[in-house]
Order: structure tokens, then sequence, then C-alpha cells
């Protein structure tokens, strides 16, 4: 027995990434239109993929044309869990985190699959990396992928927020289906390719909300560090009030007669000296006239 295989010309998206680091916008809409569209058919077939990951897509003539492989752990909708106890199916850095907990799947964990491929063309490295497979699969369940802008700012606020939908924890929150996603990154192409022609609208309202938010972030951070300054500037000032000596009006008032009547004594005897002083230069001056 042998096995007969097409011979594709080409290579790999991860061996692409790899070379080339991070994908421009229009590169990785035309990858990810034929990614969502080989799903779509797989999906209509009732088949989930389980293993999608750049090292399974081969662009078979540039980006015009590429090929979704390695179905071997392919399954029915309806027989998508483990697939023997307690061994995983799929490549863990692009596994959904229902596949991770060995769920039942269907469709959308291929999305959040497709997800993790846009995520990855966009930054040149896995949402989810750890020391361990293990670490690997916490970070899937529990963690947050990174904003791709934050390694690159220059990224549209929309695809930000398409691939954040796709890479959703809970399924429900994803996408409906991958022909949706389909159709929605065709109509992202055409906008890219010609601004003129408008974003889909539910990219669009989602961008203008992911913007307003990023907005409300900064203000609220404005507000706090406004506040921090001002409770640094009163803090200091007490710091320095309670190192100043207290002004005399603050002493007891014994304190206050006291001194009070020390400096008159003080005073009266000053004058009496002076006087006296006075008096003997006076004195003085006068035998001096008189002298002969």
């Amino acid at each position: 027995p042998y096995l007969v295989m097409p011979y594709i010309r080409g290579e790999s998206l991860a061996n692409a990434i790899e070379r080339r680091g991070p994908l421009r916008v229009e590169e990785m809409l035309r990858i990810g239109c034929q990614v969502a569209g080989g799903l779509a058919a797989a999906h209509e077939q009732g088949v989930i993929h389980r293993d999608v990951k750049p090292s399974n897509i081969l662009l078979e003539n540039g980006l015009e044309r590429l090929k979704l492989t390695d179905f071997g752990l392919a399954r029915a909708v309806d027989d998508a869990g483990l697939t023997n106890t307690g061994i995983l199916a799929g490549t863990p850095e692009y596994m959904s985190p229902e596949q991770v907990r060995g769920e039942v799947l269907d469709a959308r964990s291929d999305l959040f699959s497709l997800g993790s491929v846009l995520w990855t063309m966009s930054t040149a490295r896995a949402p989810f990396v750890a020391d361990s497979c293990y670490g690997v699969i916490r970070r899937i369940v529990e963690c947050e992928a990174p904003s791709v802008r934050r390694f690159d700012p220059s990224l549209p606020i929309w695809w930000e927020g398409l691939i954040d939908r796709l890479l959703r924890k809970s399924p429900s929150e994803r996408f409906s289906s991958s022909l949706e996603v389909e159709r929605l990154l065709k109509g992202c192409l055409a906008h890219v390719q010609d601004t003129r022609i408008p974003l889909p609208k539910e990219i669009a309202l989602a961008s203008a909300a992911n913007r307003l938010d990023g907005r409300r972030q900064i203000a609220a951070i404005a507000v706090a560090l406004l506040l921090t300054a001002i409770l640094f500037l009163f803090a200091g000032s007490w710091i320095r009030r309670g190192n100043e000596p207290a002004p005399k009006s603050a002493q007891p008032s014994n304190a206050n007669a006291r001194a009070n009547a020390e400096l008159s004594a003080a005073a009266t005897q000053w004058d009496d000296q002076t006087e006296q002083e006075l008096s003997r230069i006076r004195d003085s001056i006068i035998k001096l006239r008189r002298s002969p």
C-alpha cells in the first residue's frame, strides 16, 4: 500500500512568517479569506478541522491560492472530543478553550484557531506562549491574548477588533460561522484596496465602539494621574507644615504671658541703663565746654 499526494510548489504560512515577520494587512486579509472559505466548505459537510495553524496552510501560488491541509485530526461534529482519554487532539498554541478542556466541539472552535492564525500573522508569534504544554493550556483557558496593536500600533483598530472577536473564550461570543467570517474579511479586503468602499457594517460599528472605549480608558488614566498629583501636593504640604516650628501664637497662654513679662522687664532694664549712660555722656560734654 502507498499514499499518493499532490505536490504543492511553495511554502507553508509558518515558513513565510518566520522568513518575513509580520505580514501586511492586505496579505493577511487575502489569506484569512481563503482559510475561512476552506473551513466553510468543511463545516458545510459537518467536519471540524481541529488543527488550524500556520504550518497547515500552504501558499501554493504566493497569496493568490493556498491549501488548507492536514485534516488528519478532523472529526464529524458529533465526534469532536478527545481522540483518546487524556490525549488532546491538536496543536496546543492554536487550540480553542473548549478543545483543551475536552468538551464537545462545533465549527466555532475552528474560528478561534483562525483568530490565533490571524494574530500570529500580525505579530510573528503565537498568541499564547509558555514554557510547557500545560502552561500554554492555562493561558488559553484563563488569559486574554494581548492586543495586536501593542506590537504594531499602525494596525487598524477594526483589525484588532475582528481578531479579538474570534478569540473570545465563549463560542457564543464569536462569529456565528466561517461563512460570516469569510464575508466580513472580503468586505475588509475591498475597503483596504479602495478606501471609498466602506467597511462592513458589523466591523465599522465594532471599530467605533473600540475607539470610544480607548478614549474612555485614556480619560480615566488622565483623571487618575491628576488626582494622584493633587494628593502628592497636599501630602508634601502637610509634611512641610509638620516639620516647621510652631508659631508663638500657638504656644500655651501661660508661656505667652511669662515671655511677655520677661520681654517687658528686659526692655525696662535696657531703658534705665541707656538713660544713665546718656546722662553720663551729657555731663561729660558740659564739663568739656566749661573747661578753659
